[in-house]
């Protein structure tokens, strides 16, 4: 008996590593009632007697006065029916049976077989309800898993990208090119549907008709940057979704990323995309305000190949909310890995001779900038954002808590570092001050900078 409740013990404490409460005390209830649990539901069949007694009690003995009875019940005899021998004053309740609880086992015994009592008793005794149900949603939300494992061969994703993702991301979760696929809308459906049938459930995912929806192919260009490059042809939207994924994806994953054109008429209501012709250009534009330091999509449009960025100043103008004439400069997004290229537009020129093409980014802004600005172009602002970082400052005494935290450049020295920590600190020699690598995954002894 001894060595049987000590086995039911190294289950508890094992289990009070998983164990999720408030306090101790609560930690301590909560196995005691376990521990109670393990050793009446896995005891002997011979001591089916005592465990009714004990579970149909006013009132459950302690861990230790339950132990001091067990001990006190008769080993079973082998090879005859030892609950015959088994004496029911042995294990039995001290409440003087009231209300027929505790003493007289034949009669609960029975009782407790036909409602199952026992084991409805030791169930409740654990008192683990939310831990079995999260255990329980655990269970099956891996064997979820496991099945779209098993079953992702035979769908595909498709990541629908509309303006609605690119106004709501840039400059905010993006700066440079587009969009972040993993965070626009998605779709999960087999490879042998029909493109064309999709359609019908984007339309009613956006409230868009079959009719008003055009969508393009993206493409990762050789500088690492990822454009809408090519119109899906009505030849291609007839195939499944399936042979189209294999088709416009070269690395052959199980995602098909699409941009979706969509038209709206001065009431906001769509209607059917232009025609498009091999001398037009879809070009995505972004706004840079000097003053407030923020960059956001305005929109997009067909430009020919064969006009020019003068020709559609007013327009710009318009997307901004600009007077007509005013005046701003065009500059051309073209990389931000390993280094940033944005580069001026010659508006006299035409298009093709900047060599634009489906897809690229054109920043502008107002021009010339007012000269008391941080950053007065793009390009000194998009360099800005692509080396800003925030360097998060703790104390040797308190290694886990944030003192404070600054804003910096990759670009800076550690000359600069110390003296912006002397700034936010109010010293005025930065000299004194001594910054430290942190560590926190490793037992190394921290060095000096």
């Amino acid at each position: 008996m001894i060595s049987y409740v000590s086995k039911a013990q190294s289950v508890v404490e094992e289990l009070k590593t998983y164990m999720q409460a408030d306090t101790l005390e609560e930690i301590k209830n909560k196995c005691d009632n376990l521990l109670k649990m393990l050793v009446l539901q896995g005891m002997h069949p011979d001591y089916e007697q005592y465990r009714c007694q004990i579970l149909t009690s006013q009132e459950l003995p302690s861990m230790e006065n339950l132990f001091i009875r067990l001990l006190q019940a008769p080993f079973p005899k082998p090879g005859g029916n030892s609950t015959d021998d088994i004496q029911s004053s042995a294990i039995g309740s001290n409440q003087d049976n009231r209300e027929g609880h505790g003493g007289g086992g034949c009669p609960q015994r029975s009782r407790c077989k036909r409602m199952h009592f026992t084991q409805d008793a030791c169930d409740s005794l654990a008192g683990l309800p939310e831990e079995t149900e999260r255990l329980k949603k655990e269970q099956e939300e891996k064997e979820h898993k496991k099945k779209e494992k098993a079953e992702a061969h035979l769908y595909t994703i498709i990541k629908v990208a509309r303006d609605e993702d690119l106004s709501g991301q840039i400059g905010k979760d993006i700066y440079f090119d587009l969009v972040e696929h993993d965070k626009v809308r998605s779709f999960c459906v087999q490879k042998q549907t029909s493109f064309n049938l999709f359609k019908e459930e984007v339309a009613k995912e956006f409230n868009i008709p079959v009719q008003f929806q055009r969508f393009w192919l993206w493409a990762k260009r050789q500088n690492r940057t990822y454009r809408p490059y090519q119109l899906l042809t009505p030849v291609e939207e007839a195939q499944s979704v399936g042979q189209l994924r294999e088709v416009s994806n070269k690395v052959h994953n199980a995602e098909l990323k699409l941009f979706l054109e969509v038209e709206l008429w001065l009431d906001l209501l769509p209607i059917a995309p232009p025609h498009k012709t091999n001398d037009d250009i879809l070009l995505f534009f972004k706004l840079y305000d000097p003053e407030k330091e923020e960059l956001r999509y305005v929109g997009r449009l067909f430009v020919k190949n064969t006009g020019k960025p003068l020709e559609i100043l007013m327009k710009l103008n318009k997307m901004a909310g600009y007077d007509p004439d005013e005046e701003i400069g065009l500059y051309e997004e073209i990389k931000f890995e390993p280094n940033v290229m944005c580069l001026p537009i010659d508006k006299k020129l035409t298009f093709r001779a900047s060599q634009l093409q489906d897809g690229d980014i054109i920043c502008f802004q107002k021009a010339p900038a007012k000269e008391h600005v941080r950053y007065p172009d793009v390009p000194s602002y998009l360099e800005y954002v692509h080396n800003r970082l925030v360097v998060h400052f703790r104390s040797l005494h308190k290694p886990k808590e944030d003192d404070f935290c600054l804003e910096m450049s990759r670009l800076y020295k550690y000359d600069d570092v110390v003296e912006r920590v002397a700034q936010q600190l109010g010293l005025d020699d930065p000299s004194i001050i001594r910054l430290t690598p942190h560590k926190l995954l490793s037992a190394t002894k921290t060095q000096a900078c």
